[in-house]
């Protein structure tokens, strides 16, 4: 008889929430995760009033259009770039990781 080892992750048990003004206009701004020594695996966009964007780790990678649901899981993510126009209204990110 065959006997598996199952590996079962720990679920998240910090998180953090950042809301943005979009008022302001951004290019490539960190978010605030690396100041805050935060290592985050899931990222959750909680509100989107106007044009958003990230981009992940580094501002190399792509860019990402935002909107409100939009999720990110299972993703070792350092720092979240953001970029948008003047708009109006809220960004709001909600970051999870492990303890």
């Amino acid at each position: 008889m065959t006997t598996w080892a199952v590996s079962v992750a720990k679920p998240n048990n910090a998180y953090k929430v950042y809301t943005l003004d979009l008022s302001t206009s951004r290019s490539d701004q960190p978010l605030g995760l690396r100041a805050d020594n935060i290592v985050a695996n899931s990222a959750l966009v909680v509100e989107c009033d106007s044009v958003a964007y990230w981009k992940r780790n580094s501002t190399a990678n792509s860019l990402e259009k935002l909107y409100a649901g939009y999720r990110v899981g299972n993703f070792e993510m350092r720092e979240l770039y953001i970029t948008n126009p003047a708009g109006t209204g809220n960004l709001t990110i909600l970051v999870e990781w492990r303890e």
